[in-house]
């Protein structure tokens, strides 16, 4: 009897972790795509800025 009381609390301890990590990640997840459609400063500025993976010389 005390087995099955430790895997019922077991199984409720998982569901609340699960419940926890849904609401954190329902909430991030918010954060993340309401900055997504906030522009950067240099699009809104119309700075053209060249994004070249290329470094000559010694600076590599």
């Amino acid at each position: 009897m005390s087995d099955l009381i430790y895997i019922l609390l077991t199984l409720m301890c998982f569901t609340g972790l699960a419940l926890l990590v849904g609401l954190i990640d329902r909430r991030l997840g918010s954060a993340e795509a309401a900055a997504d459609d906030v522009p950067a400063a240099d699009e809104t500025a119309g700075v053209n800025v060249p994004h070249d993976n290329f470094i000559p010389g010694a600076a590599r």
